[in-house]
């Protein structure tokens, strides 16, 4: 599947996303292995030259993408064997303004056995919590932490389709990660500034045919 992201960008320096095809919000889109995905960036309604950069992790194997034009991107191939994960990316203008939208990875076959493989998956939803509040979800939800700053937050067992039991902000949120497991996770999250706040997760396994 193809996605073309259109990205706004207006007089006062905020950033709009949304699809071409479907007209939905698209700060934060779900593709999978295969699929492919152009920009196309403008400000104040003209072509802007941009670039999009991942500060970690690429679902297309190389790390950033300039269009020194403006307007339309290269198709860009998600080429990622993992699945679960969300990854932030950075659409940087020459005029320094940056925004931190997201891509979220979700190759069905490459998520690890649940048990419940014989009951069809409600389609999940993304949730945001705060870290000392706790959140309950399930299986094939996507869950992302927010706090005024930056924090670390542990799981002592993973409830992830990733396997990860450390999530680290960035802006004061992490990226989403898509929830594989049924259960009670705990988590300690350590703030920058130093305190730590507790939590649990609870994941309500999904009812079976």
């Amino acid at each position: 599947m193809n996605h073309l992201i259109v990205v706004q960008v207006d007089k006062n320096g905020q950033f709009t996303y949304s699809d071409f095809a479907t007209g939905r919000e698209a700060s934060e889109i779900e593709v999978r292995r295969g699929d492919r995905i152009a920009w196309y960036v403008s400000r104040d309604g003209k072509p802007a030259p941009y670039s999009i950069t991942f500060k970690s992790a690429s679902p297309f194997g190389k790390k950033s993408l300039k269009v020194e034009k403006g307007g339309l991107s290269p198709l860009a191939e998600v080429t990622a064997a993992w699945s679960g994960v969300g990854m932030q990316y950075g659409v940087r203008l020459n005029s320094r303004l940056e925004d931190d939208p997201e891509i979220r990875i979700d190759n069905p076959d490459d998520l690890p056995f649940t048990g419940h493989e014989n009951a069809p998956p409600r389609p999940g939803q993304l949730r945001k919590t705060a870290c000392a509040a706790g959140c309950t979800a399930a299986p094939g939800d996507w869950i992302l932490f927010l706090e005024s700053e930056d924090f670390t937050l542990k799981f002592d067992q993973s409830p992830f389709a990733s396997g990860e039991t450390t999530l680290r902000s960035r802006g004061g949120r992490t990226a989403s990660r898509k929830i594989a497991h049924a259960g009670q996770f705990p988590y300690t999250a350590k703030l920058k500034s130093g305190p730590k706040l507790e939590g649990t997760l609870t994941v309500e396994a999904a009812m079976t045919a």
